[in-house]
């Protein structure tokens, strides 16, 4: 018996280490994301001046306007980690941040299911981890990720034992200066304590004095309260939700479900499917909780609404599919060997999936620094080379790592200026045809593109 729970717990061991690798290693990827430049320029300007850059020097046709500093923490921690270590210290930053969400999570998976084994727990993670990946940028939203985690954590662990809620209080003040995704922090709260109204029939008076602190305390930030209003305009195509033509805004299609998009949507998809047989499985014992229900609408709601949100959906979903394949895992055979088996299955199977979809996958290539090809390095060092200068247009994705590579360069448009109006519906226009390129060349004295 002692040898049989000494194997067991090697299993477990086992199975815990190699779903840490995966998620250690996976966020260790070359960078192909342009965006991450610009607020690396934002976190060299916060440290350069010791101010907030509160007004546009870097384009010559945005210049002089409001420039958004709510995320002036975030570019603040990621210009830090680059000026301590390079490439390598982005790395780090992005590997440690994926450890602290899982964390939180498997937190929360272990309030939601107190005797649950390990291998669904591992399992879960593992598939989040996936669900998100696509999504893994280092950029101000991981905090967003983090967050929201924690929020679920503090509601699963409150309704245990009714503690926990004011921990939000100081995480939504230091939210509200990470990224603009904060807006969602008094939401959520405020829809669980409305769910705990619907459930206990009774208005929760003690959850009320934490739901208006961290509503007040949204409103520490640069821009107050302002950003609240983007909440209207997360909806299907709306102008204002950060630009709806960019794929990453886009709506679900057929396509990006099963067809090439698969391996990007697959994980939220499974996650989904399980959160729904949750609430099947739920409804079959006639238990309804409203916090749950309303949960899954949003979440598959806006999920399958924007594609940069499924991310988001499946940290909201996951603890309610654990809690469905963790009493799936509970019909098999409740024996010792068959449990030290399926642990043993799994380290190995996670510790392969590690091997061939993280380390040697060809989208995610494994590493630090630039991506080879993806970004205009050549361009910029032959306008270098041969002295172009004036004004020029470039493309949104050039013009954020224009920031950062070539910082004396004024842009014509950049990851910040999207929802940017009149500058965004001309880079449209010039996009389009000849005959908007023309207008935007009159218009600006483009010299270059």
């Amino acid at each position: 018996m002692a040898y049989i729970d000494k194997t067991e717990k090697a299993a477990s061991v086992a199975l815990a280490l190699s779903a840490m690798a995966l998620v250690a290693l996976m966020p260790l990827t070359r960078i192909a994301d342009p965006d991450l430049f610009f607020h690396l320029r934002l976190g060299g300007e916060l440290f350069s001046t010791l101010s907030l850059y509160s007004t546009d020097t870097f384009s010559f046709t945005f210049a002089g306007a409001p420039q958004y500093t709510g995320e002036w923490l975030s570019n603040g921690l990621i210009y830090l980690s680059y000026r301590v270590a390079g490439f390598y210290g982005l790395g780090a930053l992005k590997s440690a941040l994926m450890l602290l969400l899982m964390y939180i999570v498997w937190r929360t998976l272990r309030l939601a299911d107190p005797e649950g084994e390990p291998l669904p727990q591992a399992l879960l993670i593992v598939l989040l981890a996936f669900a998100v990946r696509f999504r893994l940028d280092l950029r101000p939203y991981y905090f967003t990720y983090i967050s929201l985690a924690a929020f679920t954590f503090a509601f699963y662990r409150y309704r245990r034992d009714e503690r926990g809620l004011y921990l939000l209080v100081p995480l939504q003040a230091l939210w509200a200066n990470l990224h603009g995704g904060f807006v969602l922090g008094p939401a959520y709260l405020g829809l669980f304590v409305l769910a705990e109204a619907i459930r206990r029939r009774t208005v929760p008076t003690a959850m009320l004095p934490p739901l208006i602190l961290v509503a007040l305390l949204s409103g520490l930030n640069p821009h107050g309260f302002q950003p609240f209003t983007a909440l209207l305009n997360i909806s299907p195509g709306a102008a204002g939700s950060g630009g709806s033509g960019l794929g990453e805004w886009q709506s679900a299609t057929w396509q990006l479900m099963f067809g090439y998009g698969l391996r990007y949507t697959s994980g939220f998809q499974i996650i989904a499917a399980g959160a729904a047989a949750h609430l099947v499985l739920q409804a079959l014992r006639r238990r309804f909780d409203p916090m749950s229900i309303a949960l899954f609408t949003a979440s598959v709601y806006y999920g399958l609404s924007h594609v940069r949100l499924m991310a988001i959906a499946s940290i909201l979903l996951v603890p309610m599919a654990y809690l469905a394949a963790s009493r799936l895992y509970g019909l098999l055979p409740r024996r010792d060997a068959i449990r030290v088996w399926a642990c043993s299955a799994g380290a190995v199977g996670i510790a392969t999936l590690t091997v061939v979809a993280v380390l040697m996958g060809s989208v995610y290539s494994f590493g630090f620094g630039p991506k080879y090809g993806v970004l205009p390095e050549g361009a910029l060092v032959f306008m270098q080379e041969h002295g172009v200068t004036g004004k020029g247009f470039n493309s949104v994705t050039a013009g954020s790592y224009m920031l950062w590579r070539t910082p004396d360069r004024k842009v014509f448009i950049d990851g910040r200026l999207v929802p940017a109006p009149e500058v965004n519906a001309d880079y449209d226009r010039a996009i389009a045809g000849m005959e908007g390129f023309s207008a935007m060349v009159r218009k600006y004295g483009i010299t270059h593109v």
